[in-house]
């Protein structure tokens, strides 16, 4: 068996998004030794994709040495995804000795003092990667972001224009269009607003008929063994209710241009995998309670061991109030 063009051919199905054949490749090229850290790292990439945190967790707890700073990086993923966002800058710090993961590392360490309202010090560290080349563009998003949080949307706005649309990637440009339609909402240029992009769509109008519609895709059977689904009998705009509540005093896990709130109804919602789940992720569009869609997740029992979601001191220093 060649292992070598398995993995391969694994991590081809990665980068196309077919996650299905992607798991499939690097469960076969696992079983070589020379193949088996690199399975296991695409492995627990393609577990955090499709919300299965609690066997990422077991997965790298099981097979892998933290020493390694690939799998430190995983880690840190890991721990940010979970709310535990001082154990994953701990992680990070130790990535920042390598001349590989030193500026990708600085770049995760200043999302995460994002996270936790070190507004002050995320901008120094953006604004010093931001010299860069490799990392310009995504430090000028995390900025703009950064902005965001600081209602400063005009700022925000200007640094938006310094990017340059022609050497964006697809995913990059797609979100440059939703950046600028947000921030043209918040600045009152309602004329401006292309209002056929769904996301702008739900930040202009308050439907749940169009978002429950979105959600019920989530209820796909084929989507078990990969991203989940929900149960086919389950009462969604019940759970969109109380999820609309639940949120309302959660702290959000900011995430790209979304912030997504992740917990736990005392009752189980949907598959993943075999297993029955109660956990949830509710994604809303970036600084809102805006529910964008919502789908079944596994969360492993270090979820928010730091005590972040409710934080009351959190929702403060992320208003400025200290």
């Amino acid at each position: 068996m060649n292992y070598g063009k398995i993995f391969n051919n694994g991590v081809k199905f990665f980068q196309k998004l077919e996650n299905r054949k992607a798991r499939n490749c690097f469960t076969i090229s696992l079983n070589h030794p020379n193949f088996k850290n690199k399975s296991i790292y695409y492995l627990t990439k393609l577990d955090f994709k499709e919300g299965k945190y609690a066997d990422a967790r077991k997965r790298l707890e099981e097979n892998v040495d933290d020493k390694i700073l690939d799998f430190k990086i995983l880690y840190g993923m890991l721990e940010n995804i979970e709310n535990n966002f001082e154990t994953s800058k701990n992680y990070f710090n130790q990535c920042l000795i390598s001349p590989k993961y030193q500026y990708k590392s600085l770049l995760y360490i200043a999302k995460l003092y994002i996270q936790t309202g070190d507004y002050d010090i995320a901008r120094t560290i953006l604004e010093t990667l931001k010299l860069n080349e490799q990392y310009k563009t995504q430090t000028i998003i995390s900025l703009i972001c950064l902005n965001i949080f600081e209602h400063n949307y005009s700022k925000a706005y200007d640094l938006l224009n310094t990017l340059d649309k022609n050497n964006l990637s697809a995913k990059l440009l797609k979100h440059y269009n939703i950046m600028k339609n947000y921030l043209l909402y918040f600045l009152g240029d309602i004329d401006k607003i292309d209002k056929n992009l769904n996301i702008i769509r739900r930040l202009m109008f308050d439907d749940d008929k169009y978002i429950l519609n979105h959600i019920k895709k989530h209820k796909n059977f084929k989507e078990k063994f990969t991203n989940g689904c929900f149960f086919k009998n389950v009462e969604l705009d019940k759970i969109l209710n109380e999820a609309k509540i639940k949120i309302e005093n959660m702290n959000a896990n900011h995430f790209e241009l979304t912030d997504m709130y992740r917990f736990s109804f005392d009752y189980p919602i949907g598959y993943k995998g075999n297993d029955e789940t109660g956990d949830i992720c509710v994604t809303t569009l970036l600084n809102t309670k805006k529910i964008l869609t919502m789908f079944p997740v596994k969360l492993s029992n270090e979820f928010d061991k730091e005590q972040m979601s409710y934080s009351k001191e959190l929702q403060l220093k992320r208003r400025g109030i200290k």
